[in-house]
């Protein structure tokens, strides 16, 4: 789509109903998203993902460079402390192929 995605979005109805109904659930009250290897470089989706930041949203990050991805919208890594509520570095080759703290980790957050 190149890197106008969201304007691209638009051109497309079905696409923005999917963006729209994703942004919709980030803002529902008691939110939780898990986020698997996702760079936070796309501008549409960090809007919509700090919007339900500001509305109580909870993340929880798995993937071995999080903690630098974290860093590409400041937005996000502002409100890190008080809505990441897990972070893995590990592969999820390893989570579920043994590694019981990674694989643990993860499971918090379906509890």
């Amino acid at each position: 789509m190149g890197g106008e995605k969201a304007v691209s979005i638009g051109l497309y109805p079905n696409l923005k109903w999917y963006h729209d109904q994703f942004r919709g659930i980030l803002l529902r009250r008691s939110a939780r998203l898990l986020i698997i290897g996702y760079s936070f470089s796309d501008a549409h989706i960090n809007d919509a993902i700090v919007e339900g930041l500001a509305n109580g949203l909870k993340i929880s990050i798995v993937d071995p460079y999080a903690l630098s991805a974290l860093k590409r919208d400041p937005r996000i890594e502002k409100k890190r402390s008080e809505s990441v509520i897990g972070i893995s570095t590990r592969p999820l080759t390893a989570t579920f192929g043994g590694d019981r703290n990674a694989h643990a980790q993860i499971s918090q957050f379906f509890a």
